[in-house]
């Protein structure tokens, strides 16, 4: 009988069977999960891996790694290594706003103006296009606008508003004439806000019926 994995044999004058038998070496292997980053796979025990997370996205910066972090030697920085001594483990990146959520989504589609400006000429300007959920490099797309309802006689205003960004201000505004007097917040209430659950609720204002003429404009500051 021979422990070694090679061998030789000087074969006899009869026919000569082999067998080779293994054994478990009794060394444990572990799951390494890295989400949204570099380094998944099996490990044995007591071995140590490097980790890197996915570049972070536009507008967002690394800002450390959560999970079964107890044997990493450094979370706050993407590139790192650990320590598979503890079993399996499964680690996450996590990713900081930079700014704000306007800097993000105009570093989404590299938007070069500032927020009065008009990337894409479609007479909307970038922060209302970011209000409406529009895209500012395509002047066919301006978002979700606001519209006017007329029911039973009455009229509604309605208008989107993100509901992931609580920096915005949405303001409504009214006035009866374009040549005297001036705008105001008068002239109207709010009915209702229809919470969708995507990125825009929409808010319905109640607009006073009672003016021969109103002109009503939505106003958006941050």
């Amino acid at each position: 009988r021979d422990r070694a994995s090679s061998t030789t044999l000087t074969m006899p004058a009869h026919q000569t069977y082999l067998m080779a038998v293994y054994r478990d070496s009794g060394e444990s292997t572990y799951t390494l999960t890295v989400n949204q980053g570099d380094g998944d796979g099996p490990s044995k025990a007591d071995c140590y891996r490097a980790i890197k997370a996915d570049p972070a996205p536009p507008g967002y910066r690394f800002s450390g790694w959560t999970g079964d972090t107890q044997t990493v030697e450094n979370i706050s920085v993407p590139y790192t290594t650990l320590s598979t001594s503890l079993g399996n483990l499964s680690l996450s990146p996590t990713y900081e706003l930079i700014g704000t959520l306007y800097d993000a989504w105009i570093a989404v589609y590299g938007v070069s103006g500032g927020p009065t400006d008009d990337d894409d000429g479609d007479e909307v300007d970038n922060l209302s296009e970011y209000a409406f959920a529009g895209n500012p490099t395509n002047a066919l797309d301006q978002g979700t606008l606001p519209v006017f309802i007329s029911e039973s006689g009455s009229m509604k205003y309605v208008h989107p508003q993100r509901s992931d960004d609580d920096t915005l201000v949405y303001t409504v505004q009214i006035r009866t004439n374009l040549v005297h007097g001036s705008w105001t917040n008068a002239g109207y209430s709010i009915a209702a806000t229809n919470v969708t659950g995507n990125t825009l609720n929409f808010v319905t204002n109640d607009i006073n019926a009672d003016e021969i003429n109103t002109f009503i404009r939505l106003i958006i500051t941050q």
